[in-house]
């Protein structure tokens, strides 16, 4: 069974809406075990497995931030259907940053046949860096 571009697109919008609601509890059925989390600011410090992303999450949802995208993400299947990255911008806004700050995104994800609850599909590297 693969994974289809329909089914990630479906599981991107779940995982942006459980993002801005900003308990991490929320996102991590849709982070691989092994996820790479990368901090938006440089030196974009990375983040490796969901214990250590979860507690950087943890501390980042503190500032209320909210992700949402700016027009359609480019959204690439490779190995039949197993792998797939999501490439595209987005808006920013925290407590910090109120006005917002556009971002250039790149997820990469895996098709994992045994998470039907989130699409199938999990994250297994987050990054972004202003645009």
């Amino acid at each position: 069974m693969a994974g289809t571009q329909q089914q990630l697109t479906d599981t991107l919008t779940a995982v942006i809406a459980a993002f801005n609601t900003n308990v991490v509890e929320f996102v991590l059925p849709y982070l691989d075990p092994n996820v790479n989390v990368f901090e938006l600011k440089p030196p974009q410090k990375q983040h490796t497995g969901s214990a250590d992303s979860v507690a950087f999450m943890r501390g980042s949802f503190k500032d209320h931030p909210n992700f949402a995208l700016r027009g359609q993400p480019a959204i690439t299947l490779a190995n039949g259907g197993a792998r797939a990255t999501i490439d595209g911008k987005a808006t920013w806004i925290d407590d910090h940053n109120p006005a917002g700050e556009t971002l250039k995104f790149h997820f990469e994800c895996a098709f994992n046949p045994n998470q039907p609850n989130n699409g199938y599909w999990q994250f297994t590297s987050v990054q972004a860096v202003p645009a």
